[in-house]
């Protein structure tokens, strides 16, 4: 949306509605990881620390070569600022889709255990393992 401002009134209703969805870029990551753990095992949350540490260890890379990545194509396309937009919005667009790509994964898997827990053996059956101990057994 940022290419579309062309006035001092649309630049001031972008950067409202920016300023309004920017939290999202700072507090969805760690809470996407919390929805990803689940809250089903505690041995799985105690690594939230560990998963939000490794995540914006990958993301450091890049948010230390945005800015250069930035200034080049500014003093590559002559001081146009429509790249450096474009550029940042494409890359907002990318990061959206994994984070979307991500909590369908989670779903997906989410339905699957679901429907493997409904078709394990019930006690009552004439196996010699009860649901319990198949459940213990899936979980390691």
């Amino acid at each position: 949306m940022w290419p579309l401002t062309s006035s001092i009134t649309t630049t001031i209703a972008f950067s409202v509605v920016f300023g309004i969805f920017s939290g999202a870029v700072i507090g969805l990551p760690p809470a996407s990881m919390a929805e990803i753990l689940g809250k089903e095992d505690p041995q799985r949350q105690k690594k939230l620390g560990h998963w939000v540490g490794m995540m914006y260890c990958g993301a450091s890379p890049f948010a230390l070569t945005g800015p250069v990545i930035a200034g080049y194509l500014v003093s590559k396309y002559n001081k146009d600022w429509k790249t450096i937009q474009l550029w940042s919005g494409a890359c907002l667009l990318c990061s959206s889709f994994f984070m979307m790509a991500a909590r369908w994964a989670v779903h997906k898997r989410h339905v699957a255990h679901m429907l493997d827990i409904e078709a394990l053996p019930t006690p009552s059956s004439r196996s010699q393992r009860t649901v319990s101990a198949i459940i213990d057994d899936e979980k390691d």
